[in-house]
């Protein structure tokens, strides 16, 4: 019989008293059987007969729902359930995480905890044949998906079964390692659920609990399954696209302290693809935690990964350290002042380095430091003393990208002493027309980011003997002059105005070298889209861009259309001003009318509803096109009022747009625009 201390226990009239004449009972003191003494008995007839015993025990035991008296029998006799039992170990794990909710939903936290320890003591009595139903139940209850508009309930099932996780792979004495799998998936699934402090905190008990059951001897087997568990965590299902940039769970206090001393063994200790796989992770969950939930183990992360990156190893290791290395630089900067001499000395070897890709990352990873290293001048001088002695192409640039990522850095440019920077300026503007196209380039963004941070006199002058064009120079210095304008604009602009764009820029778009004059497109869109406005005049920028899609071909017209693409959607307000003018709509009419080759066809239709704003608001399309139908109606009402060749011109642009717009559908224009950038 069942005490009913729950509330919920099921009368039995026969053993609670007898019946009277009048269908009363009369409670009988003698006749009832304390319920210590009933278990009692079930236990010794369990240790002879527990196969004969289990199928009519059980089921009655484990009816849903769970009264709290079954609940203590179930617990009281788990020691003796023998080996039979995992037979009925699922449909007991499901009553007792049912009971746990049911307690927690009704607010009942006494009880709940009752339930909750009743379950942990039977589970920590099973033995090895029952483990893999316990497990595989508590999982399921743990990645059940939720039904729709609960995101914002507390997950009482999930909780109860994470919790049952934890107190199982802390108390049992089996063998877990076939398990540890499926657990440690199941409990840092939950990691996500930010808005549930209790939960976050089970999960990551749960977590801890599990790793513990990982052999020494087998630990780098499992970093591999970490990785996984945390992509599949924070990247969409279906896209494979990021969509959680911090973990929640992460962040909890101690949530890192099982994993920590795994990958960093896994980092000094083992093979080559091991090292690299910890690195990454190690990567990982730097970038997925707080720096607050971070700072305790900055030390512990920074050490290994700064030794390891003086040794050689493969390309991938050697990228995925320093990745690693980055990601905590960016998230716990001023922490990792005590290892800023060593991490320049890394960083200067590593600039080195065969692979373009470890470069790139030294690269990131130099800018990171520079933030909070007070020794500027050091590293930047040590920077410009390598760029004459380089006689490797490749390194050079790398060395020129450097000083262009870490002065692009205000709060480190600033601390630059003017003296270096002028050495500097000098040192990339003498690179600005070198030979090699890369090596122009890079001292061409350089030469743009320093700019920025010179007085006024020094900058006029370094423009005009930098910059201005001059009838003697090479093609090369033309181009590189051509990419100057481009960098000084996107920088920040300062020394680009009307007359430099008149001057210089205006002419190399007709330049006879396709390179030269696909450069001075790039620079006129960077002025246009990122030059100071009123420095500069927009129409004279438009009339350069529509003289190139106009006359040019190739690459030059492609450039030159994409850069009308970008105006339309960076700055349709001013875009829209200018549609009466013809500027923008004038000359792809012209080039479609013209055109022979599909792409092009194809690139002008995306340009035009960029310029006419086709598909502004996405989320009411057909506003948005009627609008769009209007503007370029009144554009082409204004174009005819000009005279008569104007109004050939609006004539062209109408019938072009009734053409070229209802061709294009919103996702292709989605796509076409992904890559657009200033």
């Amino acid at each position: 019989g069942e005490d009913g201390e729950d509330g919920e226990g099921e009368e039995d009239g026969d053993e609670d008293g007898d019946e009277d004449e009048d269908g009363e009972y009369e409670e009988d003191e003698k006749d009832r059987i304390p319920p210590e003494l009933v278990l009692g008995g079930i236990r010794q007839i369990l240790k002879t007969h527990s196969r004969l015993v289990l199928p009519f025990l059980v089921p009655q035991l484990a009816k849903t729902p769970l009264t709290l008296f079954r609940a203590q029998a179930l617990a009281s006799l788990s020691e003796v359930l023998g080996s039979g039992f995992y037979r009925y170990v699922e449909d007991v794990e499901k009553a007792f995480v049912d009971a746990v909710r049911r307690e927690a939903e009704r607010g009942n936290s006494p009880m709940r905890g009752e339930y909750l320890a009743h379950a942990a003591t039977m589970n920590a009595h099973l033995q090895q044949d029952s483990v893999h139903g316990l497990v595989s139940t508590l999982c399921e209850a743990i990645q059940a998906p939720r039904a729709p508009g609960l995101e914002t309930v507390m997950p009482h099932d999930k909780y109860a079964a994470v919790e049952l996780v934890g107190r199982f792979a802390s108390e049992t004495k089996c063998d877990l390692l076939h398990s540890v799998e499926s657990l440690l998936t199941s409990s840092m699934s939950l990691f996500v659920h930010g808005g549930f402090p209790e939960l976050l905190k089970a999960s990551v008990v749960a977590s801890a609990a599990v790793m513990k059951h990982v052999p020494k001897n087998k630990a780098q087997d499992y970093i591999k399954l970490l990785k996984s568990i945390l992509r599949d965590t924070t990247h969409d299902a279906n896209t494979g696209d990021q969509v959680l940039f911090e973990l929640p769970g992460l962040s909890v206090r101690n949530a890192l302290r099982p994993f920590i001393p795994l990958l960093t063994e896994g980092l000094m200790k083992g093979a080559e693809k091991t090292k690299e796989i910890s690195a990454a992770v190690l990567g990982s969950l730097v970038s997925l935690t707080s720096a607050a939930a971070l700072t305790p183990y900055v030390m512990l992360i920074t050490g290994p990964l700064i030794r390891m990156a003086s040794e050689n190893f493969a390309e991938s290791v050697k990228l995925a350290i320093l990745s690693a290395l980055r990601f905590l630089l960016e998230k716990c900067g001023p922490r990792l002042k005590a290892f800023f001499s060593a991490l320049q000395t890394t960083f200067r070897k590593a600039l080195k380095h065969t692979s373009k890709e470890v470069r790139e990352e030294t690269v990131k990873g130099l800018a990171a430091m520079m933030k909070y290293n007070p020794r500027v001048d050091n590293v930047i001088l040590d920077l410009h003393n390598s760029i004459p002695r380089e006689s490797e192409e490749s390194i050079k640039v790398t060395i020129l990208q450097a000083v262009e990522r870490v002065l692009s850095q205000k709060q480190t440019a600033q601390r630059v002493s003017k003296p270096l920077l002028s050495k500097l300026l000098a040192t990339v503007g003498d690179l600005v027309s070198d030979q090699h196209d890369h090596v122009r380039n890079a001292a061409a963004d350089a030469f743009g980011v320093v700019m920025q941070w010179i007085d006024e006199a020094e900058a006029k002058t370094a423009i005009a003997k930098r910059v201005t064009r001059a009838a003697s120079d090479e093609w090369q210095g033309r181009h590189g002059k051509a990419a100057a304008i481009r960098a000084m604009a996107k920088a920040g602009g300062k020394g680009v105005d009307a007359k430099l764009v008149d001057s210089t820029l205006a002419p190399l778009i007709k330049d006879d070298e396709v390179a030269v004059a696909a450069a001075a497109v790039d620079a006129v869109k960077s002025v246009l889209l990122a030059g100071p406005a009123g420095n500069t005049d927009p129409e004279t920028l438009l009339g350069c861009l529509g003289e190139a899609v106009r006359t040019r071909t190739g690459d030059v017209q492609s450039r030159a259309i994409l850069a009308l693409t970008a105006y339309g959607h960076f700055e349709p307000e001013a875009c829209f001003e200018n549609l009466g003018s013809g500027l923008t709509l004038q000359p792809l009419a012209e080039a479609y009318e013209i055109a022979s080759k599909g792409d092009v066809k194809y690139d002008i239709r995306i340009a035009v509803a960029a310029c006419v704003g086709y598909f502004q608001h996405a989320e009411d399309l057909k506003d948005s096109q009627k609008a769009a139908e209007k503007r370029t109606a009144a554009a082409c009402k204004l174009l005819s009022s000009k005279g008569k060749t104007a109004g050939t011109a609006a004539k062209l642009i109408a019938a072009m747009a009734k053409k070229a717009l209802p061709k294009i559908t919103p996702d292709e224009y989605k796509i076409a625009i992904k890559d657009l950038s200033r």
